[in-house]
C-alpha cells in the first residue's frame, strides 16, 4: 500500500504519463470530524464507488439495485 500525504489542491494521478486514468485531488480536511474531501476524475468507463457500494454489487452482482457513485 502507499500512503501519501497531500494539501489541499494537490492532486494524485493514477496511470501514466501517457494516459491518466484517475486523478484525484485532495479538496479539504475538517479535523473536527477527522473526515477529507476527495475529487475524483476519471474516463466514464471506469467505475468509482464508496467500499460500501462496491461490497453491496460484488455481494449481489446481478442486482442493479445499489447505485454506484461514479455520478457524484
Amino acid at each position: 500500500m502507499l500512503i501519501l500525504a497531500r494539501k489541499t489542491g494537490q492532486k494524485v494521478i493514477i496511470g501514466g504519463p501517457d494516459k491518466r486514468e484517475v486523478e484525484i485531488v485532495m479538496l479539504g480536511f475538517d479535523p473536527k470530524t477527522g473526515q477529507a474531501k476527495l475529487g475524483f476524475a476519471a474516463d466514464r468507463s471506469i467505475k468509482i464507488n464508496r467500499e460500501e457500494i462496491y461490497e453491496k454489487m460484488a455481494a449481489s452482482p446481478d442486482d442493479p439495485s445499489p447505485a454506484d457513485d461514479s455520478d457524484k
